[in-house]
């Protein structure tokens, strides 16, 4: 888990949690289990339905750093917008 505090603005949360899944059909013949872990990204927005299993050190670390600038960009968008970033429903 990595949380980066912005106050006063919204805080940074990057974390990997282990999570069970049911094994795809296209899986090897030779897997006997009905399941298998993922280690999928939580932003603090929630899960972001991707897995990093896999990753190297380098890819994870670019990663991390996709994703901050992204929360980055979100904080300055809301500062200029005054916190309104979706449209007014007509």
């Amino acid at each position: 888990s990595l949380t980066v505090s912005m106050e006063p603005e919204e805080t940074f949360v990057y974390r990997v949690w282990p999570r069970e899944a049911p094994t795809p059909s296209f899986a090897m013949r030779s897997v006997t289990d009905d399941t298998y872990f993922r280690f999928e990204v939580y932003l603090a927005d929630g899960g972001q339905g991707y897995d990093v299993m896999g990753y190297g050190k380098d890819q994870l670390i670019g990663d991390i750093l996709d994703q901050y600038e992204r929360h980055l960009e979100f904080l300055r968008l809301h500062r200029e917008t005054g916190g309104v970033l979706l449209p007014e429903p007509s």
